[in-house]
């Protein structure tokens, strides 16, 4: 059993979004890498920007959504190319989360699922094709779907396209700061996701 049963006794919900790193899975990266080369870049597109919100302070994913907000798609595709570059090149295992894959298999009748995470589409289908999940969800929303990544709901504004459900039918499944705060723009329940916190 599992704590979303608990949960969604008292709280029925008909769509669940499911975060995936570190929720569903963990992928073993090595984000070090990622982060030092990452931050040279944004320093290389402005490094006025960069000056004024140092990665002391400032997250990675929120200085992506700030030079993405200021400079339009051209600086979308550098970073999303290397993102995407690093995920499929360094990505080797994932780690599971046996007991909510369990749990998303032995409900799959009972809830809609969707997937918005912040992985590029090829990792996503590559990581859901390794744990035996594609066609699981029936909408997913990928990093490189959208302009900006989570908190931002552009995400969600892709889920929501063509359904006519309440908010109040929505639960935010995942693991981070992230998940929580686009949960709380778009005025969906969350549920905090513990296991790879542990």
């Amino acid at each position: 059993m599992h704590k979303l049963d608990d949960y969604l006794t008292q709280n029925p919900k008909q769509h669940l979004i499911f975060d995936l790193d570190e929720t569903i899975v963990k992928l073993e990266l090595p984000w070090d890498i990622f982060v030092d080369k990452a931050w040279e870049m944004f320093d290389g597109i402005d490094h006025k920007l960069v000056q004024a919100n140092p990665h002391t302070i400032t997250r990675t994913n929120n200085m992506m959504n700030m030079l993405i907000a200021e400079h339009g798609d051209d600086v979308k595709k550098e970073i999303y190319d290397y993102l995407e570059f690093f995920e499929i090149h360094y990505l080797k295992e994932v780690s599971l989360n046996d007991s909510l894959i369990e749990w998303l298999l032995e409900n799959q009748k009972k809830y809609k699922y969707h997937l918005w995470t912040s992985q590029m589409h090829r990792t996503v289908e590559h990581v859901l094709q390794m744990v035996n999940l594609s066609g699981n969800f029936d909408k997913i929303v990928s990093r490189d779907m959208v302009k900006f990544t989570k908190p931002y709901p552009d995400g969600f504004d892709l889920i929501r396209t063509g359904l006519r459900v309440s908010h109040e039918k929505y639960l935010m499944v995942g693991d981070s700061e992230f998940d929580e705060q686009a949960a709380k723009r778009v005025k969906i329940d969350f549920f905090f996701e513990d296991f790879f916190k542990k």
